[in-house]
């Protein structure tokens, strides 16, 4: 009797949120998406440094990549980069073998097999970012690099106050919104009521606001921001801050 007992209760409380989560608002609605942007000039450039010796032992592998990037440290530091903004992301080290070859000189797999291949010393790689916010010290700081035999893996550009253009551009999106919602519903004779919906992004479906399912053979148009390659001589280039929404408002007074 105790298990009939429980499946009723269940089955009871479960019922008016399956109903529920059915309903939809029929009211009528104005959508509106809007898009925002914000332009600032970088401030803070970082390079991502990897320095990787080879040796015959392990240990002398391990101090010839200590060795340089004790050097490539006192450079920076000579530049007058500050050391806070300098630190250690990995530190990698591993075992160098020469792949076998099959009779024609080709490499018999693209990985290493230590039961096939012959040992052929031992690498140690230490990955740095050096943080710049002197525009004037990049140069030297990328010379410095380069004269020491180190490789730039990759440089970013960013801004120090990031956040706060990211949310100047969405609060532009917002009265972006506001203002065309304002517009459309005065031109069609109508007065916006509540707010149904707010979400960040657009593309969604107007009346479930959520995602639309593509099918295959489709896709959904997204806008990717173009990479930004540091100019020739190096500066920092000017960074774009952008901020999508979509709102959906109830209307009043709207005819039939």
């Amino acid at each position: 009797m105790k298990l009939y007992h429980y499946a009723l209760v269940l089955a009871l409380a479960l019922a008016p949120v399956c109903a529920s989560a059915q309903d939809f608002d029929t009211r009528h609605y104005i959508y509106i998406e809007a898009n925002a942007q914000v332009t600032a000039k970088a401030d803070i450039a970082t390079v991502n440094v990897s320095i990787s010796e080879k040796a015959e032992t392990s240990q002398a592998a391990i101090d010839a990549s200590i060795d340089k990037a004790t050097r490539l440290l006192q450079a920076i530091d000579k530049i007058g980069v500050p050391t806070a903004g300098i630190e250690t992301n990995r530190f990698e080290f591993e075992k160098v073998y020469i792949i076998a070859k099959d009779k024609d000189g080709n490499p018999v797999a693209y990985f290493p097999d230590p039961n096939r291949d012959q040992l052929d010393g031992f690498r140690a790689t230490n990955n740095m970012s050096i943080e710049v916010r002197d525009v004037t010290q990049l140069g030297a700081v990328l010379s410095t690099i380069a004269g020491l035999g180190a490789e730039v893996s990759s440089l970013t550009f960013t801004a120090a106050r990031e956040d706060e253009y990211t949310l100047k551009a969405k609060q532009k999106a917002a009265e972006s919104a506001l203002h065309k919602a304002r517009l459309y519903a005065d031109t069609l004779g109508t007065s916006l009521g509540d707010i149904l919906a707010v979400k960040e992004g657009t593309g969604y479906d107007t009346d479930t606001m959520e995602y639309p399912s593509y099918g295959e053979g489709e896709a959904a148009d997204l806008m990717l921001e173009p990479r930004r390659e540091p100019p020739v001589p190096i500066s920092f280039p000017t960074l774009t801050f952008g901020a999508s929404m979509a709102v959906k408002w109830a209307v009043e007074g709207a005819r039939q």
